[in-house]
């Protein structure tokens, strides 16, 4: 998905109209219409599948134990919020732990 935005710059009457600018590009949508925050709640390490805790014995989620884990409301899934090097990788799960591929763009 992209994000765009459109307007008239300020002192700008020329002909051409509105001026549109992308803003962010390829970004992934985790949820369209729903606050995935607010169909969320945070659990602790001790609070994940046996199955996920397998899953997440994978190199790929070195330092898991650290990260933020939510579980969602209403599919019974999982996120992983890790921070690595500064920027947040997320990961979802389904309910038996099993890693969810993100889409394609």
């Amino acid at each position: 998905m992209d994000v765009l935005i459109a307007g008239t710059p300020p002192g700008s009457q020329g002909p051409n109209g509105p001026k549109a600018k992308t803003l962010l590009q390829n970004i992934q949508v985790l949820s369209a219409g729903q606050n995935y925050q607010k169909d969320m709640t945070r659990i602790q390490a001790t609070d994940i599948p046996s199955g996920m805790r397998q899953t997440l014995q994978d190199p790929q989620y070195k330092g898991w134990e650290n990260s933020d884990i939510y579980k969602s409301n209403s599919n019974n899934g999982y996120m992983l919020q890790m921070n690595t090097g500064g920027q947040v990788q997320s990961y979802q799960f389904d309910s038996e732990g099993k890693l969810v591929p993100k889409p394609k763009p």
